[in-house]
């Protein structure tokens, strides 16, 4: 289970780089941005395991946790920057690579952790 200090930790690296976490919010709920409810997004994704994957699945979230780097191999199989490899290119994006690699993980949490360092 994900705490709410550590889902904090999480959403504030990821808005620290452009991620909007209440404009996210109110477009998966659609919700004015007015509206009571938002002052309560925070809680309701910690508490509503349907909301938090989304979030976590999210590609403007992935982009803006992990960066929209492109891989870089420099003459090896293994991207330099988030370590993909794969002998024939399929993605672009390491962002791309964490959210086919999050999408395996049961403690997708845990994951998410590893890179708030």
């Amino acid at each position: 289970m994900v705490t709410g200090k550590t889902l904090k930790e999480i959403i504030k690296k990821a808005e620290e780089n452009g991620f909007n976490f209440y404009t996210w919010y109110c477009k998966q709920r659609n919700l004015g941005y007015n509206t009571p409810e938002v002052k309560e997004a925070f809680y309701f994704v910690l508490s509503n395991k349907f909301m938090l994957t989304a979030l976590i699945f999210s590609h403007d979230f992935a982009k803006a946790y992990w960066g929209e780097n492109k891989h870089s191999f420099n003459g090896v199989d293994m991207c330099s920057v988030c370590g993909y490899y794969d002998e024939v290119i399929k993605i672009e994006y390491c962002y791309e690579h964490h959210l086919q690699q999050i999408a395996l993980k049961k403690q997708r949490i845990k994951y998410l952790e590893r890179f708030l360092k």
